[in-house]
């Protein structure tokens, strides 16, 4: 599938924004959408390349709660973890999803629940030797998830998208080592 195909598809609208090269945009309402609706921000957010990581790790910390992530198709509930969690993962699943096309265009992950999906739920919880806690996570701890990426950003921001996105492929979610995972 063309690259192009996937990531218009990909977000379906996430959210929208008015993008122009030099003069990107976003606010947090536009996190209030689920991740099935339509809009083309993801397409506009590709095109921005790494000069729109800086600004999705600043809405991580969006201190407003909704549904987010994936609905499970095989299950008629939405589950605790997802019904009332942080907004601000929409922001995070966005910079894991930029990192990981290459991944998905080359089959080298296997897609969940359906093409534009690659953590299953697509929400982060706290984890405990390994295991997720399948709770939703509280305003600290979202405070703790986007020091992460900035720290990650901050140690990452002269590489370039491809290199970035080696290193996904490699080692996995910017989350990696921590005490939060995606599930």
């Amino acid at each position: 599938m063309k690259r192009t195909v996937i990531i218009i598809l990909a977000y379906l609208s996430l959210v929208s924004c008015i993008a122009q090269k030099s003069d990107f945009k976003i606010s947090d309402n536009h996190f209030n959408q689920d991740f099935s609706d339509s809009c083309n921000i993801f397409n506009k957010v590709f095109n921005e390349g790494l000069m729109v990581m800086p600004i999705l790790i600043e809405f991580i910390d969006l201190k407003q709660k909704s549904r987010v992530g994936f609905h499970d198709p095989s299950s008629s509930s939405f589950y605790e973890f997802s019904q009332n969690n942080y907004k601000g993962i929409k922001a995070a699943y966005l910079i894991e999803y930029l990192l990981a096309i290459d991944s998905i265009e080359s089959g080298k992950i296997d897609k969940q629940i359906n093409t534009f999906n690659i953590y299953g739920y697509g929400v982060i919880v706290r984890q405990n030797n390994g295991d997720a806690i399948k709770k939703p996570l509280t305003y600290d701890d979202i405070k703790k998830v986007k020091q992460i990426y900035e720290d990650w950003w901050s140690r990452n921001k002269n590489k370039t998208l491809h290199q970035l996105r080696d290193e996904w492929q490699q080692k996995g979610s910017v989350l990696t080592g921590s005490n939060y995972k995606w599930i």
